[in-house]
Order: structure tokens, then sequence, then C-alpha cells
């Protein structure tokens, strides 16, 4: 395509501009009267053309009775197709009369008439049509908008066009014109493209071309909205989330208390004589979910809900910092330390919770309180083990001891027993980090908590409480699992090509009715087919960004075919996942953990298995169907590890790490650490089953949901598969959960 990068027109056809002058000529005086001279002869000399082009430019930025007409027969030679006419200077359509009709093809007529309905505030100068006509393109087809590019540049860096980013602006309102008009001309893509090249300030360090060839330069950026389109950059996504965040703030400064926290300022009102360990108790797990600990509740405490008077940072100071002190020391060789929080949390609660209130309603008490370690008395505040004295008789009431309230913090033997052994532990630390310290340790101080004389008989488990499936209904499982995998790889393939999620951006309510979408999955099994009918909406469908040809063996398979055509370009659409279905397929194979599968690394997962060189091998080839090495990288007790897993499984993970190297956004690449651990014994992960809105794997929680949807699936399959429900004989028991 041809532009004009001047301020002048720019003759297309020098051999028939002669009669296109003349014709010119004719129609405007028909129109207004004003003649510019007699026709023009077939052949004459071509300065002498040019030197009539010139006038009528001339006449045209010159204000007088011959300027409207001057301006008619520059447009008129323009949409002749004889001239391009420049793109900057005076609107010729504001000054042409305006009864003057002009001529469009069909396809500049459906371009214009698109963006009229748009009504932008600069239609009068129909400013998107003196940019077409300041190119060669007068027809579908003609268009090319690396062509395009150049004269934008131009005319943002010579005449400061476009000084601020506005969808709204002729240029890129002319681009969805065409677009609209033919999408063969301009694709949705390439024009999404071009417009984030343009407003992302790539267009400064990159030419278009070189921006389009690496779908990574596109990443976290996206135009959304069908009649209204937004364009959404890396600086908005900030901006939406720091508002979404004060708007979160504000809603929760103005809300009431939640039923839980509201439960504990009742029992703080009541005052009553057991309101301390009634409080104690409602502590118990989950109270950081309900409202009150935060996770870092020992790194920054805050005060107890109805308990204003008593500053907690303040009074447990040195318990604080003795607390952080045992949590930085444990990092050197432990991954987490949740357990231990939870524990030094319930040791927290009886010094600062329960003690200084029962203090406060036993104030004729002389018992100290202890605001260190080294006045934590075993006899006092942990078990009385010893005779009573006469100094305990003058003591009169004591408080409960910490055994005496754990029970209502760890309802079992081994609860409790975990819990004494980490305090242990703690006071332990305390005695000999802090020895030189006399805020925190006496002479001769001893630890309070004696395990071997404390702990309580536990009883063990010695069996698992896992419910195994049957093993004439296993082998269906394992088919079942293939078949829906088969039926999301179709689904994927028409969402590729027909973009058949555009109005589904959830998937169908009622499940997938298989033979309704063109594909029902077939299986044989011991002599006998059987069929896939239905099954839920089991997968995610999520709006996403794929490189619609990437490079390599990278894209979209169905049955091992590479489907992925066509040029190298960005796809936004909503896409079904088959993520977490291929996540559950292998772990009810392969026998693993769910954690396990779901923290595999895209990169090493198949590194103990020989090459295949084309993932068609593992689908129907004999010399495929073998067992290979599975590199499981994380485990939650053991280090990095092998096993084996079947050519389904490894066909299934194979697949969805194709997929996942052809996911365009800003966190392709990004690794992540195990469980977010800070000190983990494994390295950083690339999370082969990567969520679709973070680097981190799928979360337990999703995962958990779709293994309940695909047993009802299976369940559904399993009962009517000859075409009889056996909803009530069989005799098959499903897990409940993962």
């Amino acid at each position: 395509m041809r532009v004009n990068l001047s301020s002048n027109p720019v003759v297309l056809q020098p051999s028939g501009l002669a009669r296109g002058l003349s014709e010119a000529f004719a129609k405007v005086a028909a129109l207004t009267g004003i003649a510019f001279g007699p026709p023009l002869p077939e052949v004459v000399d071509e300065c002498c053309v040019h030197a009539e082009l010139q006038n009528l430019v001339a006449m045209s930025s010159t204000q007088g009775p011959a300027q409207s007409a001057a301006a008619a027969a520059l447009l008129s030679l323009a949409l002749e197709g004889h001239v391009m006419l420049p793109a900057v200077g005076p609107s010729l359509f504001a000054i042409a009369p305006p009864d003057y009709a002009l001529e469009l093809s069909s396809f500049l007529r459906q371009v214009d008439d698109w963006v009229r309905g748009q009504k932008p505030r600069w239609w009068p100068k129909r400013s998107h049509l003196q940019l077409l006509l300041a190119t060669d393109c007068r027809q579908a087809g003609g268009f090319s908008i690396h062509d395009f590019a150049l004269l934008h540049g131009w005319l943002m860096h010579e005449h400061s066009v476009d000084s601020k980013f506005s969808l709204s602006a002729p240029e890129y309102l002319l681009l969805r014109g065409l677009e609209m008009a033919d999408a063969a001309t301009l694709g949705r893509d390439l024009r999404h493209g071009y417009i984030i090249w343009r407003a992302s300030d790539s267009d400064k360090t990159m030419g278009f071309e070189e921006f389009m060839a690496d779908p990574k330069n596109m990443a976290g950026m996206r135009i959304h909205g069908h009649e209204r389109e937004r364009i959404e950059l890396q600086h908005h996504i900030e901006l939406r989330q720091a508002k979404y965040n004060k708007r979160k703030e504000a809603e929760r400064a103005s809300r009431s208390y939640s039923p839980y926290v509201e439960g504990l300022h009742r029992i703080a009102r009541s005052d009553a004589a057991t309101s301390p360990e009634d409080y104690f108790a409602e502590l118990r797990g989950g109270s950081n979910v309900k409202g009150f600990r935060p996770d870092g509740w020992l790194d920054q405490p805050i005060n107890y809900p109805g308990r204003p008077t008593v500053e907690v940072a303040k009074l447990g100071d040195k318990w604080f910092t003795a607390f952080r002190a045992f949590l930085a020391h444990r990092r050197k060789d432990y991954e987490t330390d949740k357990q231990v929080r939870s524990a030094l949390a319930v040791l927290a609660d009886y010094l600062l919770l329960y003690l200084p209130w029962w203090m406060e309603l036993h104030p004729q008490t002389t018992l100290e309180y202890p605001s260190s370690p080294k006045q934590f008395l075993r006899y006092f505040y942990v078990d009385r083990t010893r005779f009573q004295s006469e100094e305990a008789a003058e003591l009169a009431n004591l408080p409960k001891t910490l055994n005496e309230l754990l029970p209502l913090r760890r309802p079992t033997p081994g609860s409790r027993n975990t819990t004494r052994l980490t305090l242990e532990q703690f006071f332990n630390f305390v005695v000999t980090y802090f020895e030189d310290n006399e805020a925190f340790v006496s002479r001769g101080m001893q630890n309070p908590v004696r395990t071997d004389f404390d702990n309580e008989v536990a009883g063990r488990r010695t069996k698992t409480n896992k419910v195994p499936f049957a093993e004439d209904v296993f082998p269906f499982l394992v088919h079942y699992g293939q078949a829906v995998e088969a039926f999301g790889e179709f689904l994927q393939q028409e969402a590729y090509i027909r973009n058949c999620f555009r109005e589904l951006p959830n998937g169908p309510s009622d499940g997938y009715k298989t033979s309704e979408w063109g594909y029902v999955p077939l299986f044989w099994y011991r002599g006998r087919l059987y069929n896939l009918d239905w099954l839920p909406n089991i997968f995610l469908i999520s709006k996403r960004t794929l490189q619609s040809n990437p490079k390599g063996q990278s894209g979209l398979y169905v049955h091992g075919q590479r489907i992925n055509s066509g040029p190298s370009r960005n796809v936004t659409l909503n896409f079904p996942h088959l993520t977490v279905v291929r996540l559950l397929v292998s772990m009810v194979e392969t026998g693993l953990r769910g954690q396990s599968v779901q923290w595999l690394d895209r990169r090493s997962f198949d590194q103990l298995a020989p090459p295949v060189s084309s993932l068609a091998d593992l689908h129907g080839n004999p010399q495929g169907q073998n067992y290979h090495a599975l590199y499981i990288n994380t485990d939650k007790t053991h280090d990095e590890w092998r096993n084996l897993a079947s050519w389904r499984v490894r066909r299934s993970l194979i697949a969805e790490r194709y997929f996942q190297e052809s996911v365009v956004d800003r966190f392709a690449g990004q690794e992540v650490d195990y469980e977010d651990r800070e000190h983990s014994r494994f390295l950083p992960v690339l999370a082969l089953f990567r969520s679709d809105r973070a680097p981190k794997p799928v979360s337990d929680s999703l995962y958990s949901s779709r293994w309940v949807e695909f047993l009802y699936g299976f369940e559904c399959f399993y009962n009517s598969r000859d075409g009889v429900d056996r909803k009530r004989s069989a005799n098959y028991v499903f897990p409940q959960s993962v």
C-alpha cells in the first residue's frame, strides 16, 4: 500500500489524470455553477496537468467562491483513485459544498457508515476518510497496517498528532471501521496489537513488525469489550488494583463485626468468672480466617477484640522478642512454621489474654504477672506437680495452668503432645539464646515444659482413611478421564478455530451434551464399545491470550496432532482449559498425591524419559504404549524422587506443557517458590499446571471442587454406561475428596 508522506497531493495514475480532472471539473460545475475552464484534451503535457492540480490545491486553501468547488474536485479525484490527498491540513470534507454527494465505493461506504455510527466529535471533518485517502487503498484487500504505521508515525513525529492517546482518535476508529467492513482486510488481533504497540510506547523502541513477532511484547496488556473497547496496560492494572484495595479497605472499615468477632465481644462484655477461659477456648483453629488474628500476628500483634485496655504488644514485649528470635532460628533448618506459630499462639493467648484477665477478676492475688520467660514458673503456670506449700496456701486462688486449659484448644492427646513439644523447644531455645540476658533468663532457670512428664498416651492410626476405588470400577475411571480430556481437546479446537465460547464465558450451565457439540468420545474396554454422552461443566473457561502459531512444538494438540496454523500472532478469546482435568487424570492413574502432581515443574517432569519426536507417537502407536519415568520435583515429606507413569499420563502432561508455552501473559516463564515457602529445600518451580491468573499452580480449592464434579460425571456415566440405571445397585464406593 502506498502512502502520502507529504503536504501535497501525490499522483497515482498520471496517464488518466487529465481525463479525471476534466470529469471532476464537470461534476463540480454542475453542482456549484463554477467552471474551472474548458475540458482538458486526452493527450496533454504532464507539466500542464500538474499545474492544474496545484491550482486546485491553491484554490482549496484560499477563501473565496471557488474554495469549496476546488475541495470537491480534489475529493472527486482522490475517490476515483487518481491521487492521494495529504493527511494534514484543512479538511476538504468540511470545505466542500454541504450538498456535495461523496461517490464512495461499497467498501469505503461501509467504513464510513460504521465510523459515523460511533458519533465522534470530529465527524464533520471526516478525518478517518482524509487518512484513508492519503493512501492508495480504495477497495477491500488493499489495506496494509504496516504501511499505515509509516503514515501514522509520520503524522505523530512531524505534525504532533495524537499527543494524548485515545481509542476515539480518527486513526483507531478508521482501523476498527476497516475491520468491521472486511475482517480479511484487517483482523482484530492485528488491530489490537497495533493499538497496544502505540499505547504502550513500544513504538518508540521497536517497529510494529518486530513488536508483533514476539508475543511476549504484549504480555499483561489487552483490549477488552465488544461495543465499547477499552485498553488495559500494566499501569491500568496497577491503578485498578489500588482502587480495589482502597474500596475494600473502606468496606471493611464500615462493616460491622463478623459473627465470630461479635461473639468474642459478647464474651468480653459479660466479664463472668469463666470469661477468660471461654474466650481462650474460642480462639481455637481458624480464628485468623474469621477476622481476628492475621497470619503474621506474632510479628505484628494486635489487641484482642473486646479487650482494648490490654495493649498486647506492650504487655508481651519480651515474649514477642523471644517468639521472633525462635522463629528466625528455626528457618535455618525448617521450611514451614505454621504449626510452630499455632503452638506459640496458644502460649501467647495464655500469657496475654487469660492471665491478665484472671488477675483483673482476682485483684487480691499476690501473684506477679510473668512479663518475661524467666518469670514463667512451672508450678504457677504449666503444671502443679509438687505438693502444696505454705507459700502456695498464702497465694490463695491460682489461675488455671496451661496444661489445664490446653484441651480447650487441642482436643486430642496427640495434638496436645505436639504443642507441648514445640513449647519445650521454645523454652530450650530461650534458655540458651538469652543465657547472658538477665531480662529474659535468670540464673539456674529450667525449662517449665517437660514433655517426658507432661505428655499423654496417644493412640496411633495404623490404617489409612482413604477409600480406594473398587477393582472393577477403576479401569472405567481411567478410560473416562481419557474421554473427558479428548472432548476437552475438541473444545479447544472449536474455540481456536470458531471462537465458540465468545458468548459462553462460563461454559454451559447444564454441562456438555456431547452429540449436540458434534463430537462424542468413544473407548473400547474388554471388547465392548462405550460412549460419553454427557459430562459436567468441568472445564475452566477463561479469557486468555495465546500465540496462534508459536514456534517449535508449542501450541494446541488434538489426539497428538498440532492444530496451530497461519501467521504467528496473538489471539485473545474465551478459552476452555484442560489444566485441572489433566491434573486429575494424572493423579488418578499414578496414585500420586494431588499436591505432588500440582507442583510438577514444566521443565523437568519428563527429563528421565526417552525423548518423543511427536506427541502422536503416544496416541495409538503400540510401540509408544509403555510406562516411563516421571520426575517428581517436590514431595510432602521426602526429597525429589521418580515414579512410573503410563503413556497416557505422559501425553497429557506433554500436551499441557505445549499449551502453557503458547500462553501469553505477564506470568509466562515466572518461577515460584514451592508452597510460597521462603526457605524451601526444593528449587523454584515453573508450574506445569499453572493458574490462569497467577504464576502459581491451580489452587487446592479449584482442583478439589473440580474433582467432585469429575466424580459426579463419572458416576453418571458408570451408572448408565449400558443404558441401565445402576444407581441403586452399584457395588462401588467413590472417594469424597482428593
